[in-house]
């Protein structure tokens, strides 16, 4: 993607993964949002989860959605913000000037560069379903735990850049993240990993009573 975007000569890039779709008017409603706030520098748009097949999948009738507009990094540093990267438009310049995609992460380095886009740039929102997502057996890596690794190192990251009260909840993120991990690991049976979990998180955790109390449970 990065190589892709030092090759682009537009004023905007998009991304379409190969087992992705787009619908016809996807760029066109993208390109007319922004063009009518110039402001924005960049925008996604909703999307709907199809299997193989191209057919929604049935927890799609109860996902919730909601579509937030303008500054939304908390957000996004929630995971509140439902942003999948072929649903992403953006200025070329604006990527460019945020370093691009973060090649030595192993997962998440999508929802890295939206937290630092939304640093650059309020973003706008396209409310209509303009991409299908598909979920099937091959779309998902067997390494599970490297997205709640590549998570923490964006919130981690970004910890450095911003103010006191974001500071705190990329803070408070990186706590409850951790405990899903823990969580996670227990279920899988790995005691050890999930013993690490919780021991590696504990330096920035220890002043949330939510940490020791799910802690204690989680083991």
């Amino acid at each position: 993607r990065n190589a892709a975007v030092q090759k682009a000569t537009g004023e905007y890039v998009a991304f379409l993964d190969s087992d992705d779709l787009w619908t016809a008017r996807k760029l066109e409603r993208q390109i007319e949002t922004l063009s009518a706030r110039s402001n924005r520098r960049w925008c996604y748009t909703a999307f709907l989860q199809v299997d193989a097949s191209v057919i929604a999948l049935p927890e799609e009738a109860q996902r919730p959605w909601v579509p937030y507009d303008g500054d939304i990094f908390e957000q996004v540093a929630t995971g509140r913000a439902q942003i999948r990267t072929p649903t992403v438009l953006a200025a070329r310049e604006l990527i460019a000037r945020a370093g691009g995609f973060d090649e030595g992460m192993l997962s998440g380095e999508d929802y890295d560069l939206w937290l630092r886009l939304t640093l650059a740039s309020e973003t706008a929102i396209v409310d209509e379903p303009l991409v299908h997502v598909r979920r099937h057996a091959h779309s998902h890596s067997s390494d599970w735990q490297s997205a709640f690794v590549g998570r923490d190192c964006s919130l981690r990251k970004r910890q450095r850049l911003v103010d006191g009260p974001r500071r705190s909840l990329l803070r408070e993120e990186r706590m409850k993240n951790a405990l899903k991990l823990a969580a996670t690991h227990a279920e899988l049976g790995a005691q050890g990993r999930m013993l690490r979990a919780l021991w590696t998180s504990l330096p920035y955790s220890w002043i949330y009573p939510r940490w020791w109390l799910s802690a204690l449970k989680t083991v």
